[in-house]
């Protein structure tokens, strides 16, 4: 991550000076010294509303480095007014622990005006754990720095937050992601068991109107694990391995064409046994999930099996890796 010049995070703190009052109040810990200092400032999404800190374990989420530096992480957001004197006020505040975990972004809006939301993910860094430290139970050495990042976001372009939270809908206009869902679903809350089930069926839309109308059949004579083909403007990768076969709807993010919208589905790809297919995982709005099945749908039932044969072929630069969002394509 590129470092931000000390003018830079001053010019900042002084536009958004809760970010320097959260400054003031951390400087009275010395032992979390020295500090990396880094600020963003983006515009408010539907996704942001359904954010929560991620792996919540009390206050503290312990991850790693790649140079075997262990850390510690906590997150937090404040929502902020604009008084009309100037001052900039808190008027919420979150800090996920066990206790309130599975609270989102949207659930702390008040009746209060806000003018920004401000995130902070705190890391705090330390040297791996010595054995004598291990045998005692301690799971972290010696503290080596405090990691500070701020988040700004901005009320959207064309709106406040409170006609943001009015017009956001999961299962409509929330960029989706799968870890999202599954914690959603796991803690049994009835809006991500709705997506959960409408994203199911675009699987099984699949398997019948395309796995199960010639695609199998094209699958099954190649002697290639991955196959690929565009219709419509929406690229359809396929991957199989182990009598199993996933495929992956990709096509330009509608708003930011550099990121890829992308909606996996996997099966069983077996003569003796029925496909079954499921969502395998998701990164689109669900609205932006069935357009892309539909382009799929309907290009492919105007195609004959000789057609079909032609667009969709082996390819070399298909992978599980990519397939599975690990890799770019």
């Amino acid at each position: 991550m590129k470092m931000q010049s000390v003018r830079r995070l001053k010019k900042l703190q002084k536009q958004f000076p809760v970010i320097a009052m959260q400054e003031e109040m951390h400087g009275r810990f010395p032992q979390d010294k020295p500090v990396t200092l880094r600020i963003f400032v983006e515009r408010a999404d539907p996704e942001l509303l359904y954010r929560k800190a991620d792996n919540v374990d009390g206050e503290r989420s312990y991850c790693c480095k790649e140079n075997g530096h262990r850390g510690s992480r906590k997150e937090k957001a404040c929502g902020v007014t604009i008084r009309p004197d100037g001052k900039h006020e808190i008027v919420f505040r979150k800090i996920w622990d066990e206790s309130n975990s599975r609270k989102h972004v949207r659930d702390c809006f008040g009746s209060e005006k806000i003018d920004y939301i401000l995130w902070i993910t705190t890391y705090t860094w330390y040297k791996p754990a010595t054995e004598k430290q291990e045998r005692l139970g301690i799971r972290l050495g010696e503290h080596i720095e405090t990691e500070r990042i701020y988040t700004v976001y901005l009320a959207p372009k064309d709106g406040d937050f409170t006609k943001l939270r009015e017009t956001t809908d999961l299962c409509k206009n929330v960029r989706l992601s799968t870890r999202m869902l599954m914690s959603g679903i796991i803690e049994h809350n009835t809006e991500f068991e709705q997506a959960n089930a409408m994203l199911t069926t675009l699987a099984s839309t699949f398997e019948t109107l395309v796995y199960l109308r010639g695609l199998k059949e094209l699958v099954r004579k190649s002697k290639q694990r991955g196959m690929c083909g565009t219709f419509d403007g929406v690229n359809v990768m396929s991957w199989v391995m182990a009598g199993r076969i996933m495929v992956t709807l990709e096509a330009p993010n509608l708003v930011n064409p550099k990121i890829k919208d992308t909606f996996t589905v996997i099966g069983c790809d077996s003569s003796e046994y029925p496909a079954n297919f499921g969502y395998q995982s998701v990164c689109a709005t669900m609205k932006r999930a069935a357009e892309m099945m539909d382009k799929v749908v309907i290009a492919w039932s105007t195609l004959s099996p000789d057609q079909k044969a032609a667009r969709f072929l082996d390819n070399d630069s298909v992978t599980l890796d990519i397939l599975a969002g690990r890799k770019k394509g």
